[in-house]
């Protein structure tokens, strides 16, 4: 079967997310290879017949406009987000402010979520023009930039989507959705009314801790078309070692996020059993305070999550300990757990996330459920908290 004839039998039969990653750039293959190859080149003979402006995804002439293996990680990017179009970027912060630069919004409500869309938001209020905050429940004017996080970072907890969605659409503002802590399968943003979702793909859609980027997903094609114009004047493009990277992770996007949601699920309900400083299956008393997950939180009344995300939350959560001291040790005291900043990746990682964002409470930590089995990473948060409660002893009494 040819890739042009592939390709349009995934667009007739509706194909699922893991269909999508693994075909949806089949159309862009150039030679008989099952894994496209890198292109580190940085410049191409130019076509005989070659128009003006006559750029697409076929056609290459300079690494820092378009690159093979870019084209095709954002074919793949714009296939599983609803058929949306995708650009990709160097970091999700790149992502971020190019779209600020793209809007050139002047308010912005803002909701709750990572320090770091704060501090771009800040940059562009000093260095290029001024923007008004509003809260995220205040009422929408026209052409305002409505800016959330789906779930939240760092807490995991889920905000009603198609509220905003309905509130935006109908003061005529855009809505973004910063959906990197629950990348398709488990979102698809376009549907409850987001014009724009971002992504750090350094997190789940690249998923293994080695790969730095961003993506805007775009409903409208011209939109995309002058972000992507935009990028090449600002030169925050991702290089091809990392869209290939990035390209190889997505083809085993569906099955990573699920089960990683699964578990990340599974161990919140356990460590919540111990919340209120109850002891629980080896959790010491006195340990933790609470558990924030969206598998743990309170809804709005007629909010259907489960239509919302119907496989799944994301991995991440917040446990809160009944001490500062408890917060600062246990991440350093894990045997299979790292103690690493970012999430997403295969191997589990915890964080005090205090001393980099002072709006978090200084006795929680973040949790990124890798692809670890449940039952070790209990072992390991009985082995973690023991030591940090009783000492090293005790903890390997439990082993």
């Amino acid at each position: 079967m040819g890739h042009a004839t592939a390709n349009s039998l995934i667009r007739a039969c509706n194909s699922q997310i893991s269909t999508l990653t693994v075909h949806a750039d089949d159309y862009l293959s150039v030679t008989s290879e099952i894994s496209p190859p890198i292109a580190v080149t940085s410049t191409y003979r130019i076509p005989e017949k070659l128009g003006v402006n006559n750029f697409g995804p076929e056609t290459h002439i300079y690494t820092r406009e378009s690159a093979p293996v870019r084209s095709r990680v954002e074919a793949v990017l714009g296939a599983i987000h609803d058929n949306g179009h995708a650009v990709t970027y160097a970091s999700g912060l790149a992502a971020t402010f190019a779209f600020l630069l793209y809007f050139k919004p002047k308010r912005i409500a803002l909701g709750v979520g990572y320090h770091g869309t704060r501090a771009a938001i800040d940059l562009y209020q000093k260095r290029v023009a001024p923007v008004t905050l509003i809260k995220i429940d205040d009422p929408y004017h026209e052409d305002d930039l409505i800016f959330l996080e789906n779930p939240v970072n760092p807490t995991g907890e889920v905000v009603h989507l198609y509220h905003y969605g309905r509130r935006a659409h109908a003061a005529g503002a855009t809505l973004l959705v910063d959906a990197t802590a629950a990348p398709p399968p488990l979102q698809q943003p376009f549907r409850a009314g987001a014009h724009f979702i971002l992504h750090s793909s350094a997190k789940y859609l690249s998923g293994h801790s080695d790969v730095m980027g961003g993506v805007i997903v775009s409903r409208c094609c011209e939109a995309a078309g002058t972000l992507r114009s935009q990028r090449t004047l600002l030169g925050s493009f991702q290089g091809s070692l990392e869209s290939w990277l990035l390209l190889r992770s997505l083809r085993t996007l569906d099955i990573r996020v699920r089960q990683q949601s699964r578990v990340a699920a599974q161990l919140a309900s356990w460590l919540q059993c111990a919340a209120e400083g109850r002891g629980y299956e080896g959790i010491p008393v006195n340990a933790i305070a609470k558990v924030q997950h969206a598998s743990l939180q309170i809804l709005p009344k007629g909010y259907d999550v489960c239509a919302s995300f119907p496989h799944g939350f994301g991995a991440v959560f917040t446990v809160q300990f009944t001490t500062e001291a408890i917060a600062k040790q246990v991440p350093n005291l894990f045997r299979l757990t790292a103690n690493a900043t970012s999430f997403g990746g295969v191997h589990s990682t915890v964080e005090w996330r205090y001393p980099i964002d002072q709006s978090t409470c200084p006795r929680s930590i973040r949790v990124s459920v890798g692809l670890e089995a449940f039952d070790d990473l209990k072992c390991d948060w009985v082995y973690a908290l023991t030591y940090a409660l009783h000492g090293e002893a005790a903890a390997k009494a439990k082993l």
